[in-house]
């Protein structure tokens, strides 16, 4: 694996290999949208057969540029949204169903909110509830005006899936149900997907929150996909149940804080808390303000595990945190990312990726700056084989070469053009019209 170096390091003169241009279309921000394309991309989403969907546009005469155009016009809804509370079935990726409740603003605040998008809050219950424990702060955050909730309820784990924090069978069998944290579609997951097909939502204004178990939940679905969100709150949990062992150590888990360094934290425990310890939550805080990242910890003197008054829309606490929940906003583009990748399904965030891990890899980790005046990227990783580099316009000029750099390598794109694959990729990993993106660089940073 790659040693760790300084990013000045990158930046010397070095020797350079150039990666051909792949075959794309006309200029990448000239073309009009193409609304007949969403279908042809809906089904490439659910089937991912790349190769079909690119026939099926080259079918339709559609360039590059069209399709990039329409998957960046935020979406129309399914329906006619709905004000109020109203309970849907919500299926996961694993063939589960659930129930998912949905709080919405009034109509008047549905429509006054058309153009610019509500926010989503997405909430999470703990150990032997339902979503509609949730419902007292859903229906404070809906109040406001300015958001939707949206909760669903846990389900027993499927067969081969979960327990990602790796603790042993004896103390995983006294958890009835639990949240996924690795799967791209987990029910907290597809809440989000199912909410912008009812709602126009801002996705720079999605926040997610959970006690107890929901707060391990928080923790963890936030720190493996960073881009998704724009603030959190996990309120009495832990990043890892190992910490109920004495002395144990979950390395794993404690290396996710370096995702979350650009996430704004709003945490609160109960010093008393004779459930879910105090001191791993705390240490994990003030790990993630050492790395740099936002945190508002609150302390609960005396307080053991109960949350009344913080999340129920009404103490001094609920108020603070369903500020936090709704006043942030995501940067889509950030010129530096930093991404610790703790499994297979989790691929990196915003314009940075790991394509390939390397075979055995103990550790596997980006961390990237776009840096516009040289107009390039420089590149640190370790454990990985490949890694991508998505090219954004808001970040680099994409009228002229772009380089990646890394240790002793430089790869350079001459000539940047939308490409089909590059745009069907981003957009089936992430269906966000903010992180949709028209062409990659891919570089192998091994020595």
């Amino acid at each position: 694996m790659k040693a760790r170096f300084a990013l000045p390091a990158l930046l010397a003169f070095l020797p350079f290999v150039l990666l051909s241009p792949a075959i794309g279309g006309p200029s990448l921000l000239e073309e009009k949208a193409r609304p007949d394309l969403r279908a042809l991309v809906q089904e490439y989403v659910e089937a991912g057969d790349l190769e079909k969907a690119i026939s099926a546009l080259n079918a339709k005469k559609a360039t590059p540029g069209q399709l990039l155009a329409t998957l960046r016009e935020p979406r129309k809804q399914d329906e006619e949204p709905k004000a109020g509370q109203q309970t849907l079935e919500l299926e996961d990726g694993h063939g589960r169903k659930t129930d998912l409740i949905v709080v919405a603003p009034s109509e008047q605040q549905i429509k006054a909110h058309a153009k610019q998008g509500l926010g989503l809050v997405v909430l999470l219950h703990g150990l032997g509830g339902k979503a509609k424990d949730a419902l007292p702060i859903a229906e404070a955050l809906a109040a406001t005006g300015d958001v939707v909730a949206v909760a669903p309820s846990a389900q027993p784990l499927p067969e081969g899936e979960g327990n990602e924090d790796g603790v042993p069978a004896a103390i995983a069998k006294n958890f009835k149900h639990w949240w996924l944290y690795d799967s791209p579609r987990s029910f907290p997951l597809e809440a989000i997907k199912k909410a912008r097909s009812l709602y126009a939502i801002d996705p720079d204004r999605v926040s997610i929150g959970g006690a107890s178990m929901g707060g391990f939940g928080t923790w963890n679905i936030s720190l493996r996909r960073v881009d998704r969100f724009s603030a959190i709150a996990p309120i009495a949990g832990m990043l890892s149940r190992q910490f109920y062992m004495p002395g144990a150590k979950d390395e794993k888990s404690t290396s996710l804080l370096e995702n979350g360094k650009s996430l704004p934290a709003f945490v609160a425990h109960g010093t008393a808390d004779n459930v879910v310890p105090f001191k791993p939550d705390k240490e994990a805080c003030d790990k993630l303000k050492e790395l740099g990242g936002q945190v508002d910890f609150r302390a609960l003197e005396g307080v053991a595990h109960k949350f009344d008054g913080i999340f129920d829309g009404k103490g001094e606490i609920s108020l603070a945190l369903m500020k936090h929940l709704t006043s942030h906003k995501r940067n889509p583009a950030p010129d530096a990312v930093t991404y610790v990748s703790v499994g297979d399904r989790l691929d990196g965030a915003f314009w940075l990726r790991v394509a390939k891990r390397e075979k055995g890899a103990q550790k596997v980790r980006l961390e990237a700056r776009a840096m516009r005046r040289e107009n390039k990227i420089g590149l640190i990783a370790e454990g990985v084989e490949l890694a991508r580099v998505y090219l954004d316009e808001r970040l680099l000029d994409l009228s002229k070469p772009v380089t990646v750099e890394c240790g002793a390598k430089k790869t350079e794109r001459k000539k940047v053009v939308a490409e089909f694959k590059a745009i069907l990729e981003s957009w089936r990993s992430r269906q966000d019209e903010k992180l949709v993106y028209p062409a990659y660089v891919e570089i192998d940073p091994r020595p």
